[in-house]
């Protein structure tokens, strides 16, 4: 398997400490972004009866179990490290790649793609999405959370190759940043109605970062550790300081919307719904 494949990068990533979140509690515990997401996200599931839930790339469940507060039905992943850390917490887990869905049609009443369609190509972003809106009941609800590409301080400040990714997306084994024209674009074609959509912003971000990274380097260096970041970085992340500091900066996300409005490029998070009439408006 090609080192560039998205599911080797995934699993790679996973084994070096980077996504590991099994003692995450709280969504404030995510940082800014993370609080902002899963905010939001809760904010879509007000008045919508979920029983049966599908976690596409959800990894250890973590963020799904946030959203959903508590509930969990279904995790596919390909990391079968994570689906063993997720095994604790959810009904079913299952290995596999989201691009093709080992469900049967109109199965679930939501599924959730939390941080996962910026990992793969974008040729295969509308595979994926035909994928959920194929193994959603009529009437079901898709929730989505994925980067957007436009004017954010994070370019400037950790440049990367020509092109939309910057060093920060390589690093996270990002493989496309959309506009939002081509994810409004992707949905629709896959069948789906786009109901609600909101920008939020990584401008002022990076600046609400730089005190959790500093801390964490003085850290590795004080402590001699360079070598097992899973193990550096669960016990930076249980530090009180680090704790306090992620809380508190997570007013950041809401300053940058106040500011900049749409301009700004970092995420979206999108909540889609399938149409009870499932042949309708389908390419």
């Amino acid at each position: 398997m090609s080192k560039n494949d998205p599911i080797e990068k995934s699993r790679r990533l996973y084994r070096s400490g980077r996504w590991q979140y099994a003692d995450t509690e709280s969504p404030l515990d995510l940082g800014p972004l993370g609080y902002f997401a899963v905010s939001t996200m809760r904010a879509y599931l007000r008045g919508e009866e979920v029983e049966t839930f599908l976690d596409i790339g959800g990894g250890e469940g973590t963020v799904g179990r946030m959203v959903t507060r508590g509930k969990c039905q279904a995790i596919l992943d390909p990391v079968i490290e994570s689906l063993q850390v997720a095994h604790d917490y959810c009904n079913q887990t299952v290995g596999g790649d989201g691009r093709t869905l080992p469900f049967a049609d109109g199965l679930f009443d939501m599924v959730l793609l939390n941080d996962v369609l910026e990992h793969i190509p974008q040729r295969d972003v509308p595979l994926m999405l035909h994928e959920a809106y194929r193994v959603l009941r009529p009437g079901g609800i898709g929730i989505i959370h994925t980067s957007s590409f436009g004017i954010y301080m994070r370019r400037w400040l950790r440049p990367g190759p020509p092109g939309r990714l910057d060093a920060d997306d390589i690093a996270d084994g990002h493989l496309n940043r959309m506009e939002k024209y081509e994810l409004l674009q992707y949905i629709a074609g896959a069948g789906f109605k786009t109901e609600k959509f909101v920008f939020y912003k990584h401008f002022f971000q990076p600046i609400s970062d730089l005190p959790i990274r500093l801390f964490k380097m003085i850290w590795r260096i004080l402590r001699g550790e360079r070598s097992d970041y899973s193990d550096i970085r669960s016990k930076v992340n249980k530090n009180g300081f680090v704790r306090f500091f992620n809380r508190l900066r997570c007013w950041i996300p809401f300053l940058d919307a106040l500011v900049w409005g749409k301009w700004a490029g970092g995420a979206v998070v999108v909540k889609v719904r399938k149409s009870y009439n499932p042949s309708a408006g389908r390419d």
